[in-house]
């Protein structure tokens, strides 16, 4: 084959690469997730699907719950946190892009790109700074998906419900969205959160139920209603205090006072 023709067919090759890549694998990456409509944001839900199933062998209940389409009113996924790789667990079996709240002490330097990238919303651990707060009442507003874990931190030991933050009340009271209420168990217990990204499991997530509280303006009525259907659920016994908590994955602690 001639200079000429090896030219002719690498353009040509070069072309129907284009070609599918435009027209098959990025519309496929950007359809992965509602909310989430660029081909990076659609490979890593990809990549955490495959990572769940694989490492942690993640079985779900109650997807009946689950609505198909994001509520117009926007939508609070609230649930227990055990373990580092709960959020992972959540995005993996979730159809929507979940946006999360974060203490920013636990934003470290090195993931920069990563928490632009999600755009996670930044929470100061004594409700101060009220940014966050008001952040994610507008997202919300604008139909978006909010993961929150309300008991603040990793609940120690295992099989125990912390009291929920009245930062959860608040996003929800304010913004009317619904909450999406789930119990995460079986997963990896580690000395660290981030040491259960890799050791293996069989996790369980069970979403209990699509709960609204349209009625309800009082933020500790609200998550107090919240943690109770979760103690139900779950059977776990409830406490009054942190015995031991690891503050180093999404939470919520948003204060009272955020106005819209």
């Amino acid at each position: 084959m001639s200079t000429t023709s090896w030219i002719v067919f690498g353009v040509l090759a070069w072309l129907v690469f284009v070609a599918v890549v435009e027209g098959v694998v990025l519309p496929r990456l950007r359809g992965q997730l509602q909310g989430g409509t660029d081909p990076l944001t659609g490979l890593l839900a990809l990549v955490v699907r495959v990572y769940v199933r694989l490492v942690h062998r993640v079985s779900v209940e109650g997807a009946e719950h689950v609505p198909a389409r994001v509520p117009p009113e926007g939508l609070v996924i609230v649930a227990n946190h055990g373990a580092g790789v709960d959020p992972l667990l959540l995005q993996a079996v979730c159809p929507f892009h979940i946006r999360w709240m974060m203490l920013s002490e636990m934003m470290i330097a090195p993931l920069d790109w990563f928490w632009r990238r999600e755009r996670i919303i930044a929470v100061d651990q004594n409700g101060r700074d009220l940014a966050g707060a008001r952040e994610a009442i507008r997202h919300l507003k604008a139909s978006g998906v909010l993961g929150i874990f309300p008991e603040g931190g990793i609940a120690r030991p295992r099989g125990v419900v912390l009291p929920f933050m009245s930062g959860v009340g608040l996003l929800v009271a304010r913004s009317h969205a619904a909450v999406l209420l789930t119990w995460i168990h079986s997963t990896p217990e580690t000395p660290t959160a981030w040491g259960s990204l890799v050791r293996p499991s069989r996790s369980r997530v069970r979403f209990v139920g699509l709960m609204r509280f349209e009625h309800r303006s009082d933020a500790a009525e609200v998550a107090a209603a919240l943690r109770q259907r979760l103690v139900e659920v779950s059977g776990w016994m409830p406490v009054d205090h942190a015995l031991a908590v690891e503050t180093v994955a999404p939470t919520a602690t948003a204060s009272s006072e955020a106005q819209d």
